[in-house]
């Protein structure tokens, strides 16, 4: 009973790094409509309305069909598994459930993070409770599939290393159905099986070597099984690739200086890597690590497939998920290696005070970009490229039963 209690008392001293989560929610909850936006309509609603008229092999194979360049398999399961529960769908209830997957991962995070710096990992958690749950990345926050895919993806990642860090039968299966959601959950999932690979090849457990690789090497071809390609496709200008990245990484802390902070948050990033020169990881860091590659990872793709795109700035706040946990892990990283260092509290400060500043600037930014959207969805007839085929994909969906949007307005 004494130890329950020191676990609850730990548990409310600690919940003020819970404090960004509460105002992050409660915008979300202050402009989440029940209506549909953009891809929502072919990806849930669309999807929806053949699935439930499709043979059982049908509907496996929609479950795995491509959307665009995606395969987005985990956010099928949800769809269908809310749809067979409450009989219809709710695109306020789906947004709170895609913005669940931000806290869980957020969680497993801070899991990482109490393993590499057990005595101050509040600290630690807060500072990246404030990067992760950033309104600026309004999108995926206010927009069911963008945020139902965005997060899903890094979450059944996190979530894949998190059980290849345990040591029985049951986790080593649980680890490999997540990287198999990984995979499976966004055009990057295919990348994150391969960093989850190299995770258990670091971990120097057979048996987890052996699972992981064979993940890989059976899951990643089947991807691209049947896979056409999408209109988007890499631009041939690798500079503009590379400034693209470089202002991706710098643009959730001013838009006008990316490019600059872009850079010098890489060069902080190399200089404050837990890593030895004989490639050993520091502080149960491997973990954190894999993340930080597979960050760096997306947003290189992201940079490599989108910035040849006309009318597609850097600043699309759904890729700044990745920058945001990006801030966060470059200071897990640079607290350790500071760790003894007269300089380490001093620059934990300034780093505090940078991202409540950021937090706060983005507060204003990022209710800017809910009220824009909020105006379309309710002064808008049908948000999407095609109104008529949104139209018609409605006006089926809300026949079957499954979603009516004059419910919504």
């Amino acid at each position: 009973m004494e130890v329950k209690q020191n676990k609850l008392l730990a548990l409310l001293l600690n919940a003020w790094i819970l404090i960004p989560v509460f105002f992050y929610f409660k915008m979300v909850n202050e402009y989440a409509l029940n209506l549909p936006y953009s891809d929502d309509y072919d990806a849930i609603l669309g999807f929806l309305n053949i699935f439930n008229g499709a043979s059982f092999s049908e509907k496996i194979s929609l479950l795995f069909a491509q959307h665009n360049e995606h395969r987005i398999l985990s956010s099928r399961i949800i769809f269908i598994l809310y749809y067979k529960v409450f009989g219809n769908i709710n695109f306020r209830h789906l947004i709170f459930i895609a913005n669940l997957q931000l806290a869980a991962l957020f969680f497993v995070v801070v899991f990482f993070i109490k393993q590499s710096i057990p005595k101050y990992w509040n600290l630690a958690a807060f500072i990246t409770a404030l990067c992760m749950f950033d309104v600026g990345n309004f999108e995926n926050a206010n927009f069911a599939m963008a945020g139902m895919q965005n997060y899903g993806v890094i979450l059944w990642f996190a979530i894949s290393l998190f059980y290849y860090s345990k040591n029985t039968t049951a986790s080593l299966l649980s680890a490999v159905i997540f990287q198999l959601l990984c995979i499976f959950s966004s055009g990057n999932g295919g990348i994150g099986s391969l960093l989850i690979t190299a995770f258990t090849v670091f971990s120097k457990s057979r048996i987890k070597m052996i699972a992981g690789i064979l993940s890989s090497l059976i899951f990643i071809p089947l991807y691209f099984f049947h896979y056409s390609k999408a209109a988007a496709v890499a631009g041939t200008n690798i500079p503009d690739s590379i400034s693209y990245f470089f202002q991706l990484t710098g643009g959730i802390f001013d838009f006008d200086l990316s490019l600059y902070i872009g850079v010098c948050i890489i060069v902080l990033l190399l200089i404050c890597l837990p890593v030895t020169k004989k490639i050993q990881f520091k502080n149960n860091t491997l973990p954190l690590f894999c993340l930080l590659l597979f960050v760096l990872a997306s947003m290189a793709t992201v940079s490599f497939f989108r910035s040849h795109v006309q009318g597609i700035h850097f600043y699309t706040s759904r890729y700044l998920i990745y920058p945001h946990l990006l801030a966060g892990l470059l200071f897990v990283f640079g607290f350790i290696r500071l760790q003894g260092n007269r300089a380490q509290w001093p620059a934990a400060i300034i780093f505090l005070l940078i991202m409540l500043r950021t937090y706060s600037h983005n507060i204003e930014w990022g209710q800017s970009g809910f009220n824009v959207e909020y105006t379309r969805l309710t002064s808008t007839e049908y948000v999407h490229p095609d109104q008529k085929r949104a139209k018609a994909v409605s006006e089926e969906s809300c026949r079957q039963g499954i979603y009516c949007i004059e419910d919504g307005r």
